[in-house]
């Protein structure tokens, strides 16, 4: 009966280890302003390398005040001297599963109108 109850126990304990491993790291941004059909980096460039047991995981999100279209934010990696579109989401959030890599977040006002935002960047490795 005891050993019924160690096993699962052991086995908990190692998955919680290995969870416990992985770093999170959450950059916010508030009271910021995009000029009319502008855009911004608001976060990087900045590497993701997992540590073992992790996989690297990016959540990127927006959210606006006032009238008017709302920002879009985009993930990118670089590739080379180019950067990628990995993922995009207008006014809201996304999280991506992503390799060992550089990346950046970057805001765009698609309005012809000025847009503030706050939004943050929420990096697991």
């Amino acid at each position: 009966m005891t050993r019924l109850f160690i096993v699962p126990l052991f086995v908990f304990t190692l998955c919680a280890q290995a969870h416990a491993a992985c770093l999170t790291t959450n950059h916010r941004y508030s009271s910021g302003v995009l000029a009319a059909s502008s855009t911004t980096v608001v976060h990087g460039p900045f590497s993701v390398q997992s540590g073992k047991g992790c996989r690297g995981i990016i959540e990127v999100g927006i959210s606006q005040s006032g009238k008017g279209a709302k920002p879009q934010v985009y993930l990118e990696e670089r590739i080379g001297s180019q950067w990628k579109e990995k993922a995009k989401v207008q006014g809201a959030s996304t999280r991506i599963a992503v390799h060992d890599g550089v990346y950046r977040v970057v805001y765009r006002n698609i309005s012809v109108n000025l847009a503030s935002y706050s939004g943050y960047t929420k990096i697991t490795r």
